[in-house]
């Protein structure tokens, strides 16, 4: 064996091109399952390592929900609901 991974080869793209697709699934009620990157929600998500999966959104999200959202500049966040009103109060780990 020369250490690297047997089968498909792993293909990374960004959240932003998968946005569309993964759109149309969660139209259609099916689950996206996807590895995000970045720091703010360690401990409870590795970068790179761990998996999440996006359910279509309830009418209404709650306390400690983990929604997927796009700020104003374009970049993709996800934290967990951290308090609910008119508005959601969203923080990382």
């Amino acid at each position: 064996m020369n250490g690297q991974n047997e089968g498909s080869p792993r293909i990374q793209v960004t959240l932003a091109d998968m946005m569309p697709l993964f759109q149309e699934q969660l139209t259609a009620g099916q689950k996206v399952r996807f590895i995000p990157h970045g720091n703010s929600m360690w401990p409870m998500l590795r970068s790179g390592r761990d998996a999440v999966e996006l359910s279509p959104l309830p009418p209404r999200l709650k306390k400690y929900d983990l929604p997927l959202y796009q700020r104003d500049n374009g970049k993709y966040i996800l934290h967990r609901v951290v308090a609910v009103g008119d508005t959601y109060t969203c923080l990382g780990d």
